[in-house]
């Protein structure tokens, strides 16, 4: 009875989000493994800059590892590769075994054996993969295309995709891509997908970075994110999707040139690094012949030091320096080096100063969490009583949404006004219980009456990005974006998918109930965009799941006659419905 039971069940393919899929990093020289994201050890922020910093590659768009050389990121395979967010003896104790913010994909999975029948690798699959890439890319797409096919091989079924968050965007990519995705697929079972954006914390990410309030410093994530190809999928759709108002980054741009400007402030960790080689700290380190000025054949690189280990990424950083000198300005190679000397194993990089090398000895190792940390600084009242400037609004796709009005920006915003409105034009509650459809469409703001930051012409994000960073600076190496990322993922995006009617049916399952940032303000006057890496914003906030607004998880495109039910629970939290019950006992019902 049981064995007819598991054989009449649809086989089950999971779908992890965003930092859902374990990456282990895989030595090329010894073939060792260790986790990159989540390391287990105390070292688990080093190792994600050490395996996960990198760049696109124009040429294959690939997301590359700085340590690409040395070793290759592979997503762990299987519901092993998802079920938790992080692997440790003691979180498998019944101390630590309701951790709702470290389980993910295992208690659905465990629930889906022990209510249903099913059986892990025989009909309950799961996909990982390296969430850093474009979800279209054939390195994504082919490995899932054979998973789908595999698993209705096995059962002679066709498969049930669950997905969530950016889970779901990968398998939307899918059928983008693949006509013939109706041959395949029974249900499309999405949890909290952000069809049309995650929220305004996606376009802060490429100024500040974004943890999804997981305990990582921002500025280590993002320095992936800034060229990661999941961040154009979290974003608004691009202009034939004009369901929801689209998430922009307000700023204060001061219109006259009265204020001096100053310097950016760096990380009290990175300035203070600065000042321990001031004049005076130099005048006891260096000979008067140091004065003279830097030569990078001063350096000397011996990565054998690592003994055929992967070597910090920093070493890496100026092992690239070094082949290209021109990477970092020459009046910054030294002090560059000596950062980099600090974040690096001993001996692995040396300058050629015998007092240095003496001094070396004293220096606390340089913690990567540390590097580069802003201390943020909220707009002050003073701040907001500048009157000589003008608002800018930014945005990922440009045509989206804009009026053709620009003005000196002599109002302020009320948050609390502008949440109220967002708010109800954002939720449209329709008479079924608990279920709503996000029908409304918007156009030209909130407010066209007032002179208001909505009334400004909107400009692409990733053109004022493009400015923050210095080039020719350490900065400019570790946080590099990329146009082509957005430009590749919105082809992707705007293909339409191809439906027809048949035993399909698409669910979805959303939160509501918790406010969300939907806009960035920054409130604080700049005279250049650098100033916003320092500046704490604030937001307006929309009703959604913490993390996506509740109208995005509700604008898929799929026809109401192939629609199964779309689903609001009220307080369900983006990350922690992976281990409500409720979830547990909606899925069941929908695959029964």
């Amino acid at each position: 009875e049981k064995q007819t039971l598991i054989s009449n069940l649809n086989p089950v393919i999971l779908i992890p989000g965003l930092c859902g899929s374990k990456l282990i990093g895989v030595n090329k020289t010894t073939n060792e493994k260790e986790y990159a994201f989540i390391n287990p050890s105390l070292k688990a922020i080093s190792k994600i800059s050490q395996y996960l910093w990198g760049h696109f590659n124009e040429d294959t768009h690939l997301y590359e590892s700085f340590v690409h050389d040395y070793a290759n990121v592979i997503p762990k395979e299987g519901i092993d590769g998802c079920d938790k967010m992080l692997d440790h003896k003691i979180l498998d104790t019944k101390l630590f075994s309701n951790l709702s913010f470290l389980n993910y994909f295992g208690m659905l999975a465990t629930n889906l054996q022990e209510k249903m029948g099913y059986k892990e690798n025989h009909n309950l699959f799961a996909y990982s993969y390296d969430w850093r890439q474009l979800l279209h890319h054939p390195t994504i797409m082919e490995p899932f295309r054979a998973l789908i096919k595999q698993a209705k091989q096995q059962s002679s079924k066709k498969v049930v995709l669950i997905g969530h968050s950016l889970g779901g965007l990968l398998i939307e990519t899918y059928m983008r891509l693949h006509s013939d995705w109706q041959d395949d697929i029974h249900k499309f079972i999405a949890l909290a997908v952000p069809f049309d954006g995650c929220n305004a914390q996606i376009l802060q990410c490429l100024i500040l970075g974004h943890n999804m309030n997981l305990p990582i410093p921002s500025s280590i994530v993002k320095a992936i994110q800034m060229g990661c190809g999941a961040t154009p999928y979290l974003m608004n759709k691009p202009k034939d999707y004009i369901h929801n108002l689209t998430s922009q980054v307000f700023v204060k741009k001061l219109s006259q040139l009265e204020t001096p400007v100053q310097q950016t402030p760096m990380s009290p960790k990175f300035s203070n690094l600065f000042k321990s080689f001031s004049s005076t700290s130099e005048s006891k380190l260096f000979s008067p012949k140091a004065s003279k000025p830097f030569n990078i054949d001063q350096v000397t690189l011996d990565i054998s030091v690592y003994n055929n280990q992967v070597p910090d990424v920093f070493f890496v950083l100026a092992q690239q320096i070094k082949s290209d000198p021109t990477l970092i300005r020459q009046s910054l190679h030294e002090k560059t080096f000596k950062i980099l000397q600090k974040g690096s194993k001993a001996g692995a990089i040396r300058l050629q100063s015998d007092r240095f090398q003496n001094y070396l000895k004293e220096l606390v190792p340089l913690k990567v969490e540390e590097f580069l940390e802003p201390n943020l600084v909220k707009a002050s009242n003073d701040d907001l009583q500048v009157k000589n400037f003008t608002w800018e609004a930014f945005v990922p796709h440009q045509h989206r949404l804009h009026t053709d009005t620009d003005y000196g920006g002599q109002s302020q915003i009320n948050l609390d006004q502008l949440t109220q409105k967002c708010d109800q034009q954002l939720l449209r509650q329709k008479v079924f219980s608990e279920q709503q459809k996000a029908e409304q469409r918007y156009e030209f703001g909130l407010d066209t009456d007032e002179r208001n930051p909505w009334k400004v012409e909107n400009q692409n994000i990733y053109e004022m990005v493009s400015q923050l960073i210095e080039p020719g600076t350490l900065e400019s190496m570790i946080y590099q974006v990329s146009p082509t990322v957005q430009q590749e993922a919105n082809k992707v995006r705007q293909k339409r998918i191809q439906f027809c009617e048949g035993e399909f049916r698409f669910y979805s399952i959303n939160g509501s109930g918790k406010q969300m940032p939907y806009h960035v303000v920054y409130n604080k006057p700049v005279l250049e965009y650098k100033e916003l890496l320092t500046q704490k914003p604030e937001y307006i906030c929309v009703n959604g799941d913490g993390t996506v607004a509740l109208t995005s998880a509700l604008s898929d495109e799929f026809p109401e006659t192939l629609v199964g039910d779309r689903i609001v629970v009220p307080g369900f939290d983006h990350f922690r419905m992976m281990s409500d019950q409720r979830l547990f006992q909606l899925i069941v019902e929908i695959l029964q």
